[in-house]
């Protein structure tokens, strides 16, 4: 139960970056963006463990570094760099939908790749929350399953959750090899390497300290409270509690970011909010709950 709250935080956390990335991006490109979050979640994470005594987590092992270098390329790069990519050649909707799907994408590789059966239980918990991201993100509209022109667009927004698939089949799996703290801090120290070479690539300028002061907040908040918190929450959830249950957990992210729109940014309470915010929810309940009574 405690790693399924654990999910559960992180989720929320992550239900503040859209609009939090929509107001960086205002000043700074997607590039940049990804660049701040791995710097700044890396270097929270190390005056944190070096405040509180841990600065072994600090120092890279050199038998770990293959592992942490394939957690962080799913995790950190190229997940965020197809996010990015993806919404700029594909509809905001349809692509934030496709970036969502994960946890139904994980119980379906989860008993192959872990050994962890998947109960009818949980695919339908899994279901109804998927069914609860798509009402909220739609807001009760059809998403064209594919349309003329964003194909591409729509197939790196779908890579995107396969990318995050494999982060979360490899963060549980590989949980034994070393601590959360460990491979959280390493992989963000592996993001800034990854993401300084994209910026190259593409030529991207980095001038944050020339923005505006709320677009340097947006990017503390996206390193901390969207980056360093939910990847250490969601890295210590898989240390107890199995893939699937922990991934179908994650899909708070939609809803929270539903609330965060109302509040914020004063968007009208519809039907389907309330009935997206329900089977989410009530998936992660029948699920996390439901699910686990029924392999006691």
């Amino acid at each position: 139960m405690e790693g399924l709250i654990v999910s559960l935080l992180a989720g929320s956390l992550w239900g503040t970056v859209p609009i939090v990335t929509k107001i960086a991006l205002q000043d700074l490109s997607p590039f940049e963006i990804s660049f701040y979050r791995a710097l700044f979640a890396y270097l929270f994470l190390s005056a944190f463990f070096l405040v509180t005594g841990k600065s072994r987590f600090l120092i890279p092992q050199r038998e770990s570094l293959p592992y942490i270098a394939a957690l962080g390329f799913f995790g950190i790069g190229i997940f965020w760099t197809f996010i990015n990519v993806g919404m700029v050649y594909t509809e905001g909707t349809r692509g934030a939908f496709l970036m969502t799907v994960y946890p139904v994408l994980v119980p379906l590789f989860a008993p192959f790749f872990l050994g962890e059966r998947t109960s009818a239980t949980e695919y339908l918990g899994a279901i109804l929350a998927i069914g609860g991201a798509y009402l909220l993100i739609s807001k009760g509209h059809w998403i064209p399953p594919v349309t003329e022109g964003t194909v591409l667009g729509d197939l790196i927004s779908f890579s995107a959750s396969l990318s995050f698939t494999a982060y979360l089949l490899l963060q549980r799996k590989w949980r034994s090899k070393f601590s959360y703290e460990y491979s959280t801090v390493n992989m963000m120290g592996f993001g800034i390497v990854f993401h300084l070479m994209i910026i190259y690539v593409v030529s991207s300028p980095l001038h944050l300290w020339h923005t505006s002061p709320k677009a340097v907040g947006s990017v503390l908040w996206l390193a901390i409270g969207c980056s360093a918190l939910p990847f250490l929450l969601v890295n210590k959830s898989l240390r107890s509690s199995r893939a699937t249950p922990a991934a179908i957990s994650l899909i708070m992210s939609p809803l929270v970011g539903f609330f965060s729109c109302l509040l914020i940014l004063g968007e009208t309470l519809t039907f389907s909010g309330i009935l997206g915010g329900t089977l989410i929810v009530g998936g992660i309940l029948i699920a996390g709950l439901w699910g686990k009574s029924n392999k006691s």
